[in-house]
């Protein structure tokens, strides 16, 4: 993929993080927990000799399962930090931003309906940020009614917003406070167009070559 050293890019990509932290923070919890609950139970068995070999080896099993799941986590968090070459399919990256920033569209009302089933891989660098920074810019809409389609035709992503949206003003002073961003991305590394309430983001097929 093209090495993206916009240094507008990377405010924006700055200002992405720091919002998806929350997200990143309680995925990382929600897979430690675990690991700790079982460990915590199978020393209590243990100490007072009420096990079998049959138990150790289920929750030793479910230790290490939760354990792999850490480890996937963790080094997905690291990649948002700093792998510029790593690719993953539509599908999941859409999913993962989702996740991410799912109490935010909560609680700010924003509804969003996910028809991506693509396996096309992108740049996970730069699908995140746009995905994110679209579901973002939606979410600080000051209007209570709110809706978001996110879909993708070939190598082209298409957010679809309401007209409410559309026409609110943001709640947010920053970078995200509207659409002037897409500037930040040059042509090599995506091409972003406004359309009637929505916006289509198409992935060159250089961008998707390591």
């Amino acid at each position: 993929m093209n090495h993206i050293d916009s240094a507008n890019f990377q405010l924006l990509k700055m200002e992405v993080h720091r919002r998806v932290v929350p997200g990143l923070r309680h995925n990382m919890l929600g897979k430690l927990q675990p690991i700790a609950l079982l460990s915590q139970i199978l020393s209590k068995k243990l100490d007072i000799g009420n096990v079998d070999l049959d138990y150790i080896k289920t929750q030793t099993d479910e230790i290490k399962l939760n354990a792999k799941l850490l480890t996937t986590a963790t080094q997905n968090l690291f990649s948002w930090m700093e792998d510029e070459q790593l690719q993953l399919p539509a599908e999941v990256l859409v999913k993962e931003c989702l996740e991410l920033l799912k109490m935010e569209c909560y609680s700010k009302h924003l509804q969003v309906s996910n028809h991506v089933t693509s396996s096309h891989l992108l740049s996970a660098q730069l699908a995140r940020v746009v995905v994110c920074t679209v579901m973002i810019v939606l979410a600080d809409k000051t209007c209570e009614d709110k809706s978001l389609d996110i879909s993708m035709t070939d190598e082209t992503l298409q957010f679809t917003w309401n007209q409410a949206c559309e026409a609110a003003d943001s709640s947010h002073p920053g970078r995200l406070a509207n659409w002037d961003w897409i500037h930040d991305f040059d042509g090599a590394q995506c091409q972003i167009s406004m359309i009637k309430y929505g916006m289509r983001v198409h992935f060159p097929a250089s961008s998707n070559e390591m």
